[in-house]
């Protein structure tokens, strides 16, 4: 998610989109960082209604060279929705 190679975690959860960036810099330990990244995917915005929905939301990387960023996306009721995109310096 943040564009440096180590393998970071994503679940959509009531609230939303939350992901856990690794923060493994060269060692066998890797300690993951909680953030908040997208909001609009919650069950807040109807996405935990039913699995044709929340199982269809998928990261969307936006590869920029020094300005690590993503998307997500999935079809909703009324078509394919998708997040703002949230460059990961804000986070």
């Amino acid at each position: 998610m943040n564009g440096d190679g180590a393998a970071d975690i994503c679940g959509r959860g009531t609230m939303g989109i939350v992901c856990s960036i690794s923060e493994a810099k060269g060692t066998r330990t890797v300690r993951f960082s909680d953030y908040w990244w997208v909001n609009n995917f919650g069950d807040n915005y109807g996405w935990g209604g039913s699995l044709a929905y929340w199982g269809t939301v998928q990261p969307v990387p936006l590869p920029r060279p020094g300005f690590p960023s993503a998307a997500f996306c999935g079809r909703g009721t009324a078509g394919i929705w998708c997040s703002p995109i949230v460059p990961f310096a804000t986070l």
